[in-house]
């Protein structure tokens, strides 16, 4: 688990698309320079002003370059973090990216299907989904799926799903209701172990400033 490469400069991991334009007001904050992360075009790096720089990925793939150190810190959601349970120093929550983790049906499903003991539920969270059923004491079948999650109740595929759900029209549009919140999802500062320890002042700063500006 090396730091991250790039002699004197801070390697972040950013979420590419909503969490990235949220998180730019948080940056400015800590004195980073955004122009580049607000209009990056088709760059997958761009600079954040002296000393730093950004890496645009998909949201989860934040976890593993902070991991893996290719990235020194970065911005993930909580979900993903759950999910995956990567290496990293969580260090603070950014009050960014806020939905929750739920299980849905279909609206007229009841209890689901009587010649069921064992209730099939789709999700892309599946240690998540597992974990959520197991403290109920709930048998349970896990499908995982990539896209589209909602189709799976929509068809004879399961008869639940769990997935994030943020304003819920989604669920409406598709006949499906919202019967319960696994958790409540945001997005958090993750850090590198090994960078941890190497940029511990900087890092200390970074922190400050972001909580400041939190209030």
């Amino acid at each position: 688990m090396a730091p991250a490469s790039g002699a004197g400069v801070l390697t972040w991991a950013l979420p590419k698309g909503r969490i990235v334009e949220e998180a730019c007001g948080l940056l400015e904050a800590v004195g980073l320079d955004v122009t580049h992360l607000k209009d990056p075009g088709r760059k997958l790096i761009v600079p954040l002003g002296p000393g730093h720089r950004a890496l645009l990925l998909k949201p989860w793939d934040v976890a593993t370059y902070v991991e893996l150190g290719v990235a020194h810190l970065g911005m993930c959601g909580s979900d993903v973090l759950m999910e995956r349970a990567p290496d990293v120093y969580e260090l603070l929550d950014l009050g960014i990216g806020g939905c929750r983790l739920s299980v849905a049906r279909p609206v007229d499903d009841g209890d689901g299907p009587a010649q069921r003991t064992t209730l099939r539920v789709a999700s892309k969270y599946v240690a998540c989904a597992r974990a959520y059923y197991a403290r109920r004491g709930e048998p349970v079948d896990i499908i995982k799926l990539y896209g589209s999650v909602e189709l799976a109740a929509l068809t004879t595929l399961a008869a639940a799903i769990v997935d994030l759900v943020s304003t819920g029209t989604t669920l409406a549009d598709n006949n499906l209701t919202e019967t319960d919140v696994v958790a409540a999802v945001s997005t958090r500062l993750i850090v590198n172990a090994v960078s941890m320890r190497v940029h511990a002042e900087t890092l200390r700063r970074i922190v400050r400033q972001f909580a400041r500006h939190l209030g």
